[in-house]
């Protein structure tokens, strides 16, 4: 019985600490524009194909479907969200009930809380993995589409690199008084020693 209410304990804390990431993962995709922009694009997608049939009916289905497409995505990803919000309350009411019965001596380790319990923080994982992996991978797209290009700064660092190479040809020129300095003074100015005679 002290190995089954240690398990009990753990069950309950596994719950609530997915309770509480399951907050933050739904108040991710709340805020964020990346999961409605992921599933419009993949609509966008949907009607361009859907273009490329000839008019008719197929074509008419296929218009239908791919507007269809960024309602699935967003109520799955809301589905999915409650889903593991109503797993993890009961899995902690089921597992707060067991161990008070368990304090008062009335608590099997056969039980079917005892059994239920399991199942459902089986279940809570899942569900806490898929919604994890669906918030990172559209945080990722939002990232590589929306995010600023590589480009953008190749002028900068160019114009920098550059700036850096003068200032260190130049430093080094003062400092050994070698070609770079004696290119600065004008050809009227250089005079030659005279010859002995």
């Amino acid at each position: 019985m002290a190995a089954q209410r240690e398990v009990m304990i753990t069950f309950f804390s596994a719950f609530a600490g997915f309770s509480a990431f399951g907050a933050v993962i739904a108040t991710f995709l709340a805020s964020s524009n990346a999961l409605p922009r992921l599933a419009a694009s993949w609509g966008g997608h949907g009607h361009t194909e859907a273009r490329q049939l000839p008019p008719g009916p197929a074509r008419d289905r296929a218009e239908l479907r791919a507007g269809r497409r960024r309602r699935v995505v967003i109520w799955s990803a809301a589905g999915g969200i409650g889903l593991a919000a109503l797993v993890s309350c009961l899995g902690l009411f089921i597992s707060f009930v067991w161990l008070r019965a368990d304090a008062h001596g009335v608590a099997t380790g056969s039980g079917g809380a005892y059994r239920w319990t399991g199942y459902l923080l089986l279940a809570e994982v899942v569900l806490i993995t898929v919604i994890t992996l669906l918030a990172a991978g559209s945080a990722a797209w939002y990232a590589v589409v929306a995010g600023p290009r590589s480009g953008e700064f190749i002028t900068p660092f160019a114009q920098a690199a550059v700036q850096q190479g003068h200032i260190v040809a130049s430093g080094a020129a003062h400092s050994t008084g070698g070609p770079a300095e004696a290119q600065d003074v004008p050809a009227a100015e250089k005079t030659t020693a005279p010859e002995p005679s």
